[in-house]
């Protein structure tokens, strides 16, 4: 009793802090006790630590911990990444007067990759949390829907907040996202009346994106969507288990379909997010994404060394003339492509890679085999799209913890001597 409590602190706590930083609801409260939210997530950080330690000599007593080769495997390619990262910073310099980027990739990103390792035996309770924090945006939306503080604008942004810090439409629309992957975990359960509750909730966290003005988690959750769908067989199939998953496709593909109807896009074109979305293809870019990315690319293949070693650490804003670190790719592959070159690249792919290798070789796909294994694959893919459009180094923990959580969760066995982890090979 006392460890699976101590285990689902670890794990809540673990949860928290990857999203401190970019949950609404926690600046609001900083603001109000008037306490440095920096020190609060080191004291946060630490606290998990000393908790995960202090777990650690109970599991090894009662034979629940062995030292697993994937594990060290995979922790140790990151550190070869991060060693890069110094190395590379050694050598080009301190190019803007700013190490946080660094201070990411060698320090925090390791932390996160631990604290996702060590949470890989509770992901039901990862799913919750994530449930339960994206949640509040979605009630902040109701709310914020009813009192008619939100409504369709074209060329203005929406906010469900009284405008803090932080609460910008990008963030908003990340986490009505991350609600919408969550309540698809309830298309898994088997009583009916819970299977219909997703029916509400998906299209309705849809709305509230396309009220927003985010359009990079709107990309990322319909890639999410047709994972999910293309996977699930159900949907394609007559068996009765199937029906919601075949109601929800089929809401889908005429949603798709309605899309090309005069009157819908009438009603879409009051959409600041679908009107932000056809600024591309009419040939404009109010984000500078197209430029950002092709400038990236034009600074990797610059010359023989920033294609093998890239620029260095905060180059890209010096090669565009910028100088600031908010002028970053927008895009982590192109960011490592354009400042790490591709030795740089491979070193951060690798422990990816090796992760979906395990995933493949214990699951049987990298989808995964149980509820929770498909929905922290989908989280792990809606922020890696994420990131390929708006997301940076800089921030890279969050993507980080969720590819180390798709570690596969090692099973457990009886014997005459009590319950143990099984072996590394994933039981059937």
């Amino acid at each position: 009793m006392y460890s699976n409590l101590l285990n689902r602190i670890i794990t809540c706590s673990s949860v928290i802090a990857v999203l401190f930083f970019s949950y609404i609801p926690f600046l609001y409260i900083f603001s109000i006790i008037n306490t440095e939210k920096y020190l609060i997530f080191a004291m946060l950080i630490s606290s998990i630590l000393i908790l995960t330690l202090l777990r650690t000599p109970r599991q090894m007593l009662c034979g629940h911990l062995k030292l697993n080769k994937n594990d060290v495997t995979i922790l140790s390619t990151y550190m070869f990444f991060g060693m890069y990262a110094l190395l590379s910073f050694t050598v080009t310099g301190n190019l803007l007067g700013d190490s946080f980027t660094l201070r990411t990739l060698v320090l925090v990103n390791p932390i996160f990759a631990i604290l996702a390792m060590s949470c890989r035996q509770n992901k039901s309770d990862v799913i919750i949390i994530m449930t339960i924090l994206s949640g509040v945006y979605f009630i902040y939306l109701i709310f914020s829907i009813l009192q008619g503080t939100i409504s369709f604008q074209p060329d203005t942004f929406q906010n469900i907040f009284m405008d803090l810090e932080g609460s910008f439409y990008q963030n908003i629309n990340v986490y009505f996202g991350l609600f919408a992957i969550c309540s698809i975990s309830l298309l898994f359960q088997k009583q009916f009346y819970i299977k219909v509750i997703p029916i509400i909730l998906i299209p309705s966290s849809i709305i509230g994106m396309f009220l927003i003005g985010g359009r990079a988690s709107v990309v990322a959750l319909v890639v999410v969507f047709l994972i999910y769908f293309l996977k699930e067989s159900t949907v394609l199939s007559f068996k009765k288990s199937g029906i919601f998953k075949k109601v929800i496709f089929l809401l889908f593909s005429i949603l798709m379909i309605t899309l090309y109807m005069p009157e819908t896009a009438e009603f879409l074109d009051a959409s600041i997010t679908w009107r932000r979305m056809l600024v591309i293809t009419e040939g404009g870019d109010d984000s500078a994404r197209i430029y950002l990315f092709t400038k990236a690319i034009e600074l990797f293949f610059s010359d023989a060394k920033t294609l093998m070693f890239g620029g260095g650490i905060n180059s890209f804003p010096i090669y565009i003339s910028e100088y600031s670190t908010g002028m970053y790719p927008h895009n982590v592959f192109l960011e490592l492509l354009a400042e790490y070159g591709i030795v740089g690249s491979i070193l951060f792919a690798i422990p990816m890679i090796y992760i979906l290798s395990v995933r493949k070789r214990q699951l049987g796909s990298f989808y995964g085999d149980t509820k929770e294994e498909k929905i922290v694959f989908l989280f792990f893919i809606y922020y890696l799209m994420i990131n390929m459009v708006t997301g940076g180094l800089r921030s890279s923990w969050v993507l980080i913890f969720h590819g180390f959580l798709l570690l596969p969760s090692i099973p457990y066995t009886r014997d005459g001597n009590g319950v143990h982890f099984g072996s590394i090979d994933r039981m059937r």
